[in-house]
């Protein structure tokens, strides 16, 4: 029989001939002229089985986390192991209004616009309608309104998803703390979690991409979900929005008549990347959402949009009072501090989480910089292949970064210099020339210090790492 395991054309191919050949009286086709029929239906059933294979084998890697290529294979997983994926949270701002006569607020008002990547971007009010006068400040966000309204047909009964899917532009995304659902004029609560859909029957905005979403009502017999008529009317509201933001300047802003910008209280947050998913979901599956554990309120607390990491300690001091240092999306060489607005946010996340009876001393982190020189003897004739020089320090440096990598912007994490020694020595250049040896000094203020020995930097529970780093050839 044909081995199952191959996978490519020519190794089926071989197993069919040797296949037939072994079975001459049953299959007397065997034809090893180019381009003969039998030769030809040989090739066709290769290259037809290698396909089948190669889409057998790409189906079974998408079925698991680990091995999923597709961002929407990732996601979807991701999805049914209940873990509330993070679209990206639109910046937040203060608008204050000036006018005279008191002023109507309501969802999708734009108060002003914003230069965004060569293109013009909304600052829009998103909060319940109300009543303001003259002076009054209210939060306003950074993205574009949008709103769809309709009502349900018998058609959308026979099937689960009944609101149509948001698409996006690839670097936008609809942000989840901004889509509001009315019936009838009524505002739906809209859950994030999809056993509510079930077990509570809520209303559940799902991400299915990080620029793609789905709001699901009801489902075909109306027996999970909300229970809705054929002749109900629908209006969804959301905002779409570049999330996170290195910076905004407030005086680039051009605001609406009678409207002006005070303050910025949050950058936003970037959504959840496939390789973020991946890292995280299996032990956020595992926590059944219930910080109880330090390793579940990291996994938990990590999950959080924009944070890169957390230190989790129990408190020596206080009673019942967990320690929590965060790192946040943004942070460089000093690290970026929550804005009041974000730490409150933060911390009504954690409300959600928490068990009754803890408490929290939240602090954000501080860095540690480490700025690093490596000296790097290489072989004299390397002087002689062109332009040897530049692409060994380029080689050195893409190499250095990707080990560095893995200590930056990581809590509590140890930092081994003799690790980054080792693996740069081994490194060769062309397939001959080789890296004879590397040394590493460390710049402390305005002096360097050679290191000779296996030296080890361990970061407290409040510091990260801020590598800098340069190369430094010489031929030996």
């Amino acid at each position: 029989m044909i081995d199952l395991t191959l996978s490519s054309f020519s190794e089926i191919k071989t197993s069919l001939e040797e296949f037939i050949a072994d079975n001459r009286e049953q299959y007397g086709l065997i034809d090893t002229a180019d381009g003969s029929v039998k030769t030809m239906i040989i090739d066709l059933l290769a290259g037809f089985t290698s396909f089948l294979q190669y889409k057998y084998v790409r189906l079974r890697e998408e079925s698991y986390l680990s091995s999923a290529k597709l961002d929407s294979s990732v996601y979807a997983i991701a999805r049914h192991f209940g873990y509330r994926i993070n679209r990206a949270t639109a910046p937040k701002l203060v608008a204050k209004y000036s006018g005279s006569a008191n002023l109507n607020l309501s969802k999708g008002l734009v108060v002003g616009t914003m230069l965004y990547r060569g293109e013009i971007l909304d600052i829009t009010y998103f909060g319940n309608a109300k009543v303001v006068s003259t002076n009054a400040e209210f939060e306003v966000v950074l993205g574009n309104y949008h709103q769809q309204s309709s009502t349900f047909s018998t058609e959308d009964f026979t099937k689960t998803v009944i609101l149509s899917t948001f698409k996006n532009r690839s670097d936008f995304t609809v942000d989840n703390n901004c889509v509001s659902l009315t019936i009838n004029a009524q505002p739906v609560d809209i859950s994030h979690d999809l056993e509510d859909f079930v077990t509570t029957n809520a209303t559940v905005d799902l991400t299915t991409l990080d620029n793609t979403a789905e709001i699901w009502v009801t489902n075909s017999d109306s027996s999970y979900g909300l229970t809705i008529q054929p002749s109900d009317v629908y209006k969804l509201e959301y905002i779409e929005t570049p999330g996170y933001q290195v910076s905004i300047d407030i005086a680039a802003i051009t605001t609406s008549t009678d409207f002006s910008i005070v303050s910025v209280t949050s950058l936003g947050a970037s959504g959840d990347s496939a390789a973020r998913i991946k890292e995280i979901v299996p032990n956020y599956y595992a926590t059944f959402r219930r910080m109880v554990t330090l390793s579940d309120h990291r996994t938990i607390l990590r999950a959080f949009p924009g944070i890169l990491d957390v230190f989790i300690k129990k408190s020596d001091y206080l009673c019942c009072t967990i320690e929590v240092t965060y790192l946040v999306e943004g942070s460089g060489a000093i690290p970026r501090v929550y804005t009041q607005s974000e730490f409150n946010t933060f911390t009504d996340y954690i409300d959600y989480y928490k068990v009754v009876g803890l408490k929290y001393l939240i602090t954000a982190a501080s860095s540690k910089v480490i700025d690093l020189i490596f000296i790097i003897d290489y072989n004299c004739n390397l002087r002689n292949i062109t332009n040897g020089f530049s692409d060994l320090e380029s080689t050195m440096l893409t190499q250095a970064d990707s080990i560095i990598d893995s200590y930056q912007l990581t809590l509590g994490n140890k930092f081994y210099i003799s690790e980054i020694i080792i693996k740069l020595g081994n490194i060769s250049y062309n397939n001959s020339l080789a890296v004879n040896r590397v040394a590493v000094k460390q710049r402390v203020g305005n002096t360097i210090i050679d290191i000779t020995e296996e030296t080890l930097f361990e970061a407290t529970p409040i510091e990260y790492f801020h590598i800098n780093r340069n190369i430094e050839l010489n031929c030996s």
